[in-house]
């Protein structure tokens, strides 16, 4: 009784004030992954159903568990191995070992361990069990797949996401969070599904997004940082993965501004459309989807930038380098 009144205590007495100088020499924060992970905050990667994000999860846990420095989607990777476990709600240790198992082929790996845990309960239910096995095997990040299923509860409210950003806070580790996205299609930039807490409390988000051209056995996807308040916005990233039955490719790729018109901004899809050449603004404003009176504003801002011209009367072009 009085060990237990004394872990009370402690617990009650919260973290100290401390007194910190800014006159230090202050690093800044670490990346154990850039541009996708800062060591001791939580990542949300979040897109809609069918768009690779659990594959996504799988090459991030291998970069980091070799580590993978040439890994094919040209990831940062960390110069030492960082242990990671998949906490997941959705599939079997074995659905995910087949899958790792595939990424091993496809891509000409050796045998890798895949730390793995089946979740049934709400992190904020589990977080006991949980914090004792990651202590046990010395994890330093834990990938969660999927934010509904470990949060529980309806997602709109605030309750569900207080409760699992508290428990997250309390395993103090490096997380890469899988969200669905939100249901509203006439917004033309989606958000991670349920509360708006769920954006405010990640420290960085990004949106994953599949290509409308399909493909037999390809998939074309692009990874969009949406948010970030510790670091400058990542350019845009596209990646192919391949199941041909043999194995899970991967490869990086240029986003494709025409195949992604409705995710990336009008700027690059300008600047990619006047490669070809000269355009009207108003050709410019039918490839991008917006009003002729709306382009001619973001191109006269453009040239005020220097990265357009107006060589003749009704066209743009982009501007040579060097001038």
């Amino acid at each position: 009784n009085q060990c237990c009144q004394i872990v009370q205590d402690k617990v009650r007495e919260g973290e100290p004030i401390q007194e910190l100088w800014t006159y230090e020499d202050i690093p800044r924060p670490e990346y154990l992954l850039e541009p996708l992970l800062i060591k001791g905050l939580p990542t949300i990667i979040f897109g809609e159903k069918g768009v690779t994000k659990s594959t996504l999860a799988l090459v991030i846990y291998v970069c980091l568990l070799l580590p993978w420095h040439d890994n094919p989607l040209g990831f940062t990777a960390p110069n030492r191995s960082i242990k990671t476990a998949f906490l997941d709600y959705e599939l079997p240790g074995t659905i995910a070992q087949y899958n790792a198992k595939q990424l091993q082929n496809g891509m000409g790996l050796g045998p890798f361990p895949l730390y793995h845990r089946r979740c049934r309960l709400p992190l904020a239910d589990d977080i006991e069990q949980i914090s004792q096995w990651l202590a046990k095997l010395n994890i330093e990040v834990v990938i969660i797949d999927s934010l509904a299923r470990a949060c529980g509860g309806d997602l709109i409210k605030t309750e569900p996401a207080n409760n699992f950003f508290e428990a997250l806070d309390k395993l103090n580790i490096t997380s890469l969070i899988l969200a669905q996205t939100s249901k509203d299609f006439e917004t033309k930039r989606k958000s991670i599904y349920g509360n708006a807490l769920f954006t405010y409390y990640a420290r960085n988000i990004f949106e994953l997004c599949r290509s409308d051209f399909l493909q037999e056995d390809e998939i074309d996807v692009a990874l969009f940082h949406r948010w970030s308040n510790l670091s400058k916005l990542y350019p845009d990233m596209g990646f192919k993965f391949c199941f041909n039955g043999t194995g899970t490719h991967i490869e990086s790729q240029p986003v494709n501004s025409i195949e992604f018109f409705a995710k990336v901004s009008s700027q690059k899809t300008i600047m990619d459309a006047l490669k070809s050449g000269p355009l009207s603004a108003k050709e410019l404003a039918e490839i991008t989807g917006a009003s002729e009176s709306s382009m001619r504003v973001i191109l006269s801002k453009l040239k005020k930038r220097k990265q357009v011209v107006n060589p003749e009367k009704g066209l743009w072009g982009l501007m040579a380098h060097g001038y």
